[in-house]
């Protein structure tokens, strides 16, 4: 029999099921190359093969695969996968069938650095010509010390990009943190009249720093984080009530790795594990016992006798003066917590945060709050802001200082996301650390 000819639809695809990332098939039946943008001809297979083997099919087929590569180290990074899940045999299955086999584990790493300068020169171009503001921190994280440094626009003060990750050999001092925040002005090309907002925490070097730094910058405010200061009074609350504070701590330590004592608690919610470092989580702990305290004296005493996180968690139940320090903590209290829960918000600003402050009423106020936050206040910038205190700061620049966020929350945040990062099981790469959090972060951030 003499041998039938193919179809040229058949002949069409089998060339795209063999090449699906570089050519399609065209509605009228023909083959069209996606990389070089015209149709080709492939009546023989030899006219395929040199179309793909032409120097411009070849460039792109090179710049496919560097973007394929970067996308994928995008998308992984903004996923939090770490990159050793490229060598899934799943994932490498699936997008094979896709026709976009993976890049190696190897090649990807090498793609970080490229894609944190691209995000650089994005911010650069995002800031230019525009009055900013730069959130600063420092955190030890594995025993190794971090500097955070985030930049805005005034304009768009909920939104951070982060601009470096810095690695200390040392505890940053104010001649580190003056350094690295000038040196950074100057990398993003900010004139010196365009930064205008510093936020930190109150430590004594970052205060220092923020001095030195306003002589540098005609228009600078340095303005010390509402939330910090709210958080250090509830310090003061917790070292006013030790009783309180003895029972939060004695019933966590008791239910917090006992699941069987966890479920006991099922029907008025789990006893607060409050931290320290975390804004007014003490607080919301001494809520939860002053509405669940005969609850909580019933469960512990079910629990019978026997090991001494029991007994102290029974001494500390029976304390005289437990239930009038519950109640003082919410009567006086309880307004000055929520409003750090606001303070979570970026949204909330700072002109919000200081009227609320101000308008706060704190009744006996058994531990001085008000005169404590009163005397911080005088010395932060955010009273000269809102007073418009400076003669030679515009109307327009103290609206956008007003509307700008009350907290440097944002910076903790970036912490929370480089301790993923550093994490045993993330394998994101050592010494690597800055590219990666930009990475992530500032691509978060956009897709907000």
């Amino acid at each position: 029999m003499p041998k039938i000819k193919s179809p040229y639809t058949s002949k069409v695809n089998a060339v795209v099921h063999k090449y699906n990332s570089e050519f399609k098939s065209t509605p009228t039946g023909e083959l069209y190359c996606r990389l070089c943008d015209y149709t080709v001809k492939c009546e023989k297979q030899f006219m395929v093969e040199s179309h793909r083997k032409s120097e411009k099919h070849q460039r792109g087929l090179a710049r496919t695969a560097t973007n394929f590569a970067e996308n994928v180290t995008r998308a992984f990074l903004c996923a939090d996968i770490p990159l050793h899940k490229l060598t899934n045999s799943h994932i490498k299955t699936l997008f094979h069938d896709l026709g976009h086999p993976l890049p190696s584990e190897t090649a990807c790493p090498s793609k970080v650095q490229k894609l944190a300068d691209q995000e650089i020169q994005q911010l650069k171009n995002y800031l230019k010509d525009e009055d900013v503001f730069m959130v600063v921190d420092e955190s030890e994280i594995d025993q190794r010390k971090f500097l955070n440094i985030l930049v805005g626009k005034m304009t768009v003060p909920e939104t951070t990009y982060i601009f470096t990750c810095k690695t200390l050999s040392k505890y940053a001092d104010s001649d580190i943190v003056t350094r690295e925040i000038d040196d950074a002005v100057h990398c993003l090309g900010i004139a010196r009249h365009h930064f205008c907002l510093l936020m930190t925490d109150a430590a004594t070097y970052m205060t220092a720093a923020g001095n030195l730094l306003k002589k540098l910058y005609p228009k600078l405010f340095h303005v010390i984080c509402l939330a910090h200061l709210l958080h250090n009074c509830a310090m003061k609350v917790r070292a006013c009530f030790p009783a309180v504070d003895d029972l939060i701590a004695r019933v966590k330590a008791l239910a917090v790795k006992n699941k069987a004592r966890r479920a006991l608690f099922s029907s008025i919610g789990q006893p607060p594990q409050p931290v320290v470092t975390r804004w007014a989580s003490w607080w919301q702990a001494a809520f939860y016992y002053t509405k669940n305290l005969p609850e909580v004296r019933r469960i512990v005493e079910h629990l019978g006798d026997g090991g001494i996180l029991l007994q102290q968690a029974k001494e500390a139940l029976k304390s005289q003066t437990l239930s009038a320090q519950l109640l003082q903590i919410e009567e006086q209290y309880s307004d000055l917590a929520n409003i750090v829960l606001k303070m979570e918000s970026s949204r909330y600003t700072m002109g919000q945060a200081y009227e609320d402050v101000l308008s706060l009423d704190l009744g006996a106020d058994s531990c001085a709050i008000k005169a404590y936050m009163q005397r911080k206040l005088t010395k932060n910038d955010v009273t000269c802001i809102m007073s418009m205190g400076r003669n030679d700061i515009s109307p327009h620049l103290y609206k956008l200082l007003q509307n700008s966020q009350a907290t440097s929350a944002s910076v903790e945040r970036s912490f929370s996301i480089l301790k993923k990062i550093l994490a045993e099981d993330r394998n994101f790469g050592e010494g690597h650390e800055k590219h990666y959090l930009i990475v992530k972060y500032n691509n978060a951030n956009k897709a907000q």
